[in-house]
């Protein structure tokens, strides 16, 4: 884009998946409560949303967006019943749930409820998981949206389309951004078992009126699908000679702007309105 293969940018669509395994463990914690998290389009704002912001270099002015409660909570059509269809409770619902069948290995449930989980460096994880205080993925503590769809607005007749959904069957995005000249996609994602899906490693360049070229994209190992690694040599060392070329490196404001936008999606979906964003930062 910065080349300018595909002319002026007009049009993004990014569509986001996060797996039954990853989607899951959201609605196990803190996060599924908005009074502490928010929401998830809160979450999800300083990776999604600021990265439509960069791709279009510009600011978004306007959301609407729709969503709700799909996969979780007590109206979940996956929550366990009996052959009456009276509800299971405690084991016997955990022992049906199709979502804690899929997480074998994955230690997104805790084994035992009564020891504190470790994460990262064997550090304790008894906030988010507090010992003895067992969590299910029908409670009805749960009241924020497991799936929404946006539509941005930004200056100079620019617009992002953008929708995720946190019970999928694979993990991943599908990016098209489409300019005057041509279109770029491209496609990543893995299955919740850690296979990778045709095409991850390719993106696409499509001119209006030359033959594509497939761009093979380098695995890096780390993270967030390898950005892990980068941004904390960027926070911690330097910005490295490619993320200042590319601007990779994001201002206080920039994060501002895309948490604001987080922000409006959530309140849209709650009034069904259009919301501000600048007005949000106001």
């Amino acid at each position: 884009m910065l080349d300018g293969e595909i002319g002026r940018p007009l049009h993004i669509s990014l569509n986001s998946f996060v797996d039954i395994r990853h989607g899951a463990s959201y609605f196990l914690r803190w996060n599924r409560e908005r009074a502490r998290s928010g929401g998830l389009s809160i979450h999800k704002s300083t990776h999604h949303l600021d990265l439509l912001n960069w791709w279009l270099g510009s600011e978004p002015q306007r959301i609407y967006a729709q969503g709700g409660r799909a996969f979780y909570g007590p109206n979940s059509p996956h929550r366990p019943r009996k052959d009456d269809g009276t509800h299971l409770s405690g084991a016997h619902m955990r022992d049906a749930d199709p979502y804690y069948a899929a997480q074998a290995g994955s230690g997104a449930f805790p084994a035992d409820a009564e020891t504190d989980r470790v994460g990262l460096y064997d550090l304790p994880n008894f906030e988010q998981y507090p010992a003895g205080a067992d969590k299910y993925l029908f409670d009805s503590e749960i009241d924020i949206e497991d799936h929404y769809a946006a539509l941005v607005s930004y200056p100079d007749g620019l617009a992002a389309s953008y929708a995720t959904n946190f019970s999928a069957p694979w993990e991943g995005y599908r990016l098209i951004i489409t300019g005057t000249h041509g279109q770029i996609e491209t496609q990543t994602g893995r299955t919740p078992g850690g296979e990778q899906l045709p095409g991850t490693d390719q993106l696409i360049l499509r001119p209006l009126f030359e033959e594509p070229e497939v761009v093979t994209i380098e695995q890096v190992l780390g993270g967030h699908e390898g950005a892990d690694p980068l941004l904390r040599h960027d926070l911690f060392i330097a910005p490295t000679e490619e993320s200042q070329r590319l601007g990779l490196v994001a201002s206080s404001r920039e994060g501002a702007i895309a948490v604001a936008a987080g922000e409006a999606i959530w309140r849209s979906i709650a009034s069904d309105t259009l919301i501000d964003v600048p007005g949000l930062l106001a």
